[in-house]
């Protein structure tokens, strides 16, 4: 027999994504082409065991700096039930967009849980989903992160 994670325990990850506390949200970062070609923190094998914002930034990641970059804190997000035929569970928010006014090569995207967006550092932001997001930002108009209209994030 393999391991099974049953459905409410796959709840944890929807608990975080729609947002439990009074002062938190979900973080959007982007981060750059990283400048060591042997950087190893873009690979998901090696990204999903990072505890926090701080530890992937530790481990060579880059986030954007490009004129018009800021994180986005979104407190808007929903979710269906889980779903006991697909044997996952579904979350959802609004795209994200930014207006960039210098060109930079953008590789990732990931958005954190941020239990309290009044107090805290990156420590404590908890890394829920990364997609990849390559990119040379434009110097006018926007840029947006289209979320999959089934979701960004599926605990399956």
């Amino acid at each position: 027999m393999s391991a099974l994670l049953f459905n409410q325990a796959k709840g944890r990850f929807t608990y975080y994504a729609l947002l439990p506390a009074a002062n938190d949200a979900i973080v959007w970062a982007i981060f750059q082409k990283p400048t060591d070609p042997n950087a190893t923190w873009n690979q998901d094998a090696v990204l999903q065991d990072f505890d926090s914002l701080a530890d992937i930034v530790a481990n060579g990641a880059v986030e954007a700096t490009f004129t018009g970059y800021a994180r986005v804190a979104q407190t808007t997000v929903t979710s269906g039930p889980p779903d006991d035929t697909d044997n996952s569970w579904s979350v959802d928010s609004p795209d994200v967009v930014w207006s960039p006014r210098s060109a930079q090569n953008i590789v990732r995207i990931a958005c954190f849980y941020d239990p309290d967006t009044t107090t805290g550092t990156d420590s404590d932001l908890i890394p829920l989903f990364a997609d990849d997001f390559v990119m040379t930002t434009p110097t006018s108009g926007t840029i947006t992160y289209v979320v999959n209209a089934l979701g960004w994030g599926k605990a399956q």
